[in-house]
């Protein structure tokens, strides 16, 4: 009796991409205009029917920047990928007081969304079947300083259409609705004497009823640091830094395409990480060193990055960069 115990997968995808064009100042605008062509291949082994060769694709872009006299900035993306419908835009307006922008993309699927075949996942999409993901954003952020203190609040809203994923059997599917993402943040700033701390804060909400997008509801990074100098020379900063993130239903990984996939077996749950560290500086020689995920066992003895993937324990790291010139 033959029992099969692994798994086979193999596709083989060459590439090769250039880009050029010219750049310059025209009635007041820094601009660049840009051609970009790639040449690739898929090919899989398994089914010949399942390969692409001799495929190549040609961009156009253009990108405009201008500084104004009060130091406001106002600069412009757009890339179009000729004979199809696939286009990147994005621009921003960077004020005083307020950052504004926004941007709009139409990708084709990949493919590996396309075209998947070994010898447990097989699906042929072709591009009649599956449609360009579609996602706008608009988003608006400030700095604002309060004697010692910093403020960063930020907003931004994510549209996207036609959500292309990979269901609880890792098999691709597109969504049918449109998925809305509002995330909201607020950055805290803080230094008195030698002492200082930074602080993010993200919380998320979304209009996602099946659940396609799984985002943690909360996210904080925290930085506590303290300076000193030592017989005037030897500058060292050290301190700690936090992580946290809520709990949430992870993507499981699926090594037969390599790609994260939906499931609803396993939550990961929330956890905070502490790293120790040192930053050592004297002259032009950096030295750096951390004791990262140093409370590793004492509430619990770690957590999961995804199902079944446990997250990086208690490691020591540290570097050297030093600069061989003046």
């Amino acid at each position: 009796m033959l029992v099969l115990d692994s798994l086979y997968n193999e596709s083989r995808y060459n590439n090769f991409e250039y880009k050029t064009g010219i750049k310059g100042f025209y009635k007041g605008f820094n601009y660049r205009l840009h051609f970009r062509q790639r040449f690739f291949s898929y090919t899989n082994p398994l089914n010949s029917s399942y390969s692409k060769t001799g495929q190549n694709e040609n961009f156009l872009g253009i990108w405009l920047n201008q500084y104004f006299k009060d130091s406001t900035r106002v600069f412009g993306e757009i890339e179009y990928l000729l004979g199809k419908s696939d286009i990147k835009i994005n621009g921003e307006f960077q004020g005083k007081w307020l950052n504004v922008g926004g941007d709009f993309k139409s990708v084709s699927p990949t493919l590996v969304q396309q075209l998947t075949y070994n010898n447990t996942l097989r699906w042929d999409n072709p591009l009649t079947s599956l449609l360009n993901v579609k996602s706008i954003t608009i988003f608006g952020y400030t700095s604002l300083k309060i004697k010692q203190f910093i403020l960063r609040p930020s907003i931004d809203l994510t549209k996207i259409s036609s959500y292309i994923y990979y269901d609880t059997l890792s098999t691709a599917q597109q969504a049918k609705k449109d998925i809305e993402i509002l995330r909201a943040g607020l950055g805290f700033d803080f230094r008195k004497g030698n002492f200082s701390t930074t602080n993010q804060l993200f919380v998320t909400a979304k209009s996602d009823e099946n659940d396609l997008i799984r985002i943690p509801n909360l996210f904080m990074n925290t930085r506590l640091a303290y300076n000193l100098l030592y017989k005037k020379k030897l500058f060292i900063q050290t301190g700690v830094e936090l992580h946290y993130k809520s709990g949430y239903d992870a993507d499981a990984y699926m090594p037969a395409i390599q790609q994260f996939h939906l499931q609803d077996k396993q939550e990961i749950l929330g956890y905070l990480q502490a790293d120790v560290f040192a930053d050592l500086r004297i002259n032009r020689v950096r030295v750096f060193v951390k004791f990262a995920h140093i409370n590793q066992g004492i509430f619990n003895n770690g957590y999961y990055a995804s199902p079944g993937f446990a997250g990086m324990g208690r490691t020591f790291e540290f570097g050297v960069h030093w600069l061989l010139f003046d």
